[in-house]
């Protein structure tokens, strides 16, 4: 392998990017130039290409030493691990705006969507609705698939469109600590957050992952007071509605006996079949009590066969439901991690968040201290 000259101002850092859109994007072997003797790396051959058409174009826009931009950090990690408590604190720090990716570029993202029907709407004109027939009324509405939905050029951009979409909300002019927490999407958005956020020249300078065993993430996020709450509020739940259930048949079962326990209409006073009411009475609340016996019994088999279930089923079902998601971000983590770590990134995986959430915030301060307190000389560094 040829030795690599000099490098350039910009240390490994692409000088497209960074005088374009403002962010520090590590540059690629791949994608390589020297000019006046110096080598200077870009993230990708478009770049590279524009560099090398018109190099004065970046370089006399560079003051020398270069100034660092505004810092984009990124904190991720599995839900329970402290995420959201940790980008407040650095947040409070530093006096630097939080960006929660996933909420930004969701409502971004339908708001341009509502835009574009809109304007189709408006490009159409009125339409007069199709008729339909009285015993069509209480269907689903018709979909105006024309207006809802997206012509499929703009489907074939589609990933163009997402990288705008996160150029618009990560911009370069002030510092962002983003929460990168991806896993829990709409089905339908096929969208990879770290391909995405490469091709669109918006990662991060640096992305820390905090971690936390399970026994953690459970005491943090799992409420034993609500869960016993719930549990009281199922059982006079399911208690009010067999007492209603059994008030209405016993009014029922009421009826029916006394109908079957009355004298004929029309019965002579000296008749001999005729029942005294002590008597029919007497037969109705026997028979009335027998039925209270059996309902008795049969609410209590009811309840046996499917009982309301206890805290503790409670609680060990939403124990598997995180571990499930424990197992999805972590999945996520590692890919996310590694596309990054390709694009030149630096990944700090080593911060577990069992302890205090001040030590913790203490431990990423002084993983952070090359890039937040002594960042003045930062891009000079890279040039070592």
């Amino acid at each position: 392998m040829p030795r690599r000259g000099p490098k350039s101002d910009f240390g490994d850092y692409c000088p497209v990017t960074f005088c374009k859109s403002g962010f520090l994007v590590k540059g690629k072997v791949d994608f390589e130039a020297f000019v006046f003797g110096k080598s200077y790396r870009f993230a990708g051959e478009k770049e590279q290409e524009e560099f090398k058409f018109n190099p004065d174009a970046y370089l006399s826009k560079a003051s020398i030493p270069l100034p660092a931009p505004e810092p984009k950090i990124m904190l991720v990690g599995v839900k329970g691990a402290g995420v959201t408590t940790q980008i407040e604190k650095l947040c409070k720090k530093f006096k630097i705006s939080s960006l929660d990716m996933k909420a930004e570029f969701l409502k971004l993202m339908n708001d341009e969507k509502n835009k574009r029907k809109r304007a189709r709407l408006l490009a159409r004109g009125f339409k007069e609705p199709e008729p339909r027939d009285d015993a069509e009324e209480d269907q689903e509405p018709i979909v105006d698939e024309e207006i809802e939905n997206d012509p499929a050029e703009f489907l074939d951009t589609i990933g163009k469109h997402y990288e705008e979409l996160f150029q618009t909300i990560m911009p370069a002019a002030k510092p962002i600590l983003m929460d990168g927490h991806w896993t829990t999407m709409p089905e339908d958005l096929e969208l990879n957050l770290s391909d995405t956020l490469v091709e669109a020249r918006r990662t991060p300078e640096v992305v820390i992952i905090l971690r936390c065993k399970e026994a953690s993430t459970f005491t943090r996020r799992i409420d034993d007071n609500d869960i016993k709450m719930k549990y009281e509020a199922d059982c006079k739940k399911r208690g009010e509605e067999m007492k209603a259930a059994c008030e209405k048949d016993r009014a029922e079962k009421l009826t029916e006996v006394e109908g079957e326990n009355k004298n004929a209409e029309g019965m002579a006073e000296d008749d001999p079949e005729l029942k005294p009411a002590e008597e029919l009475q007497a037969a109705i609340d026997e028979a009335m009590k027998a039925w209270d016996e059996e309902r008795k019994d049969a609410d209590a088999a009811a309840l046996e066969d499917d009982p309301v279930p206890d805290e503790k089923t409670r609680r060990e079902e939403i124990e598997e439901k995180m571990r499930e998601q424990i197992e999805k971000d972590n999945g996520y983590l590692e890919e996310l991690s590694e596309k990054l770590k390709e694009n030149g990134v630096e990944v700090i995986d080593n911060i577990m968040t069992d302890i205090s959430a001040d030590y913790v915030h203490i431990k990423i301060l002084d993983k952070l201290k090359s890039r937040m307190q002594l960042r003045k000389d930062l891009i000079e560094r890279e040039q070592a």
